[in-house]
C-alpha cells in the first residue's frame, strides 16, 4: 500500500512540474515508490508461494545503484528511467512464466 501511494505522489509531482531539477525528496517518492511496490510484491509471493524472483532483485539493485545519478535528471526522466526498469522486470517474468509453462 505504502509503495502506491508512494508511487502516485510521484506521479503527481511529475505531472506538475516535468522539467528542471528533481530535489532529493522527489527522488525518493519517483523512484522509491515502485521500489517499495515491487518489494512488497515479492513479500507477498514469498509468503505465498515460497517463491523468490532473484530477476527482480538484479533490477531493483540496478535502479537503486543508478537513482544517485538520476538526480542530475528532470523529474519526467527519472521517471521514464524507473518506468524502464519496471517494463524490464515485467519482460522478465513473461519470459519466466513462458518458461515455465513449457516444462
Amino acid at each position: 500500500m505504502t509503495g502506491v501511494i508512494a508511487t502516485s505522489a510521484g506521479v503527481e509531482l511529475v505531472i506538475h512540474e516535468p522539467f528542471g531539477t528533481t530535489p532529493a525528496s522527489w527522488l525518493i517518492l519517483i523512484v522509491g515508490g515502485p521500489i517499495l511496490f515491487v518489494l512488497g510484491r515479492m513479500g507477498s509471493e514469498y509468503v505465498l508461494l515460497r517463491q523468490l524472483s532473484r530477476s527482480r532483485l538484479g533490477w531493483l539493485a540496478l535502479l537503486v545503484v543508478l537513482t544517485p545519478a538520476l538526480s542530475a535528471l528532470a523529474p519526467i526522466f527519472v521517471s521514464i528511467v524507473t518506468m524502464g526498469v519496471l517494463v524490464g522486470i515485467t519482460l522478465t517474468d513473461m519470459w519466466r512464466n513462458r518458461r515455465d509453462a513449457a516444462r
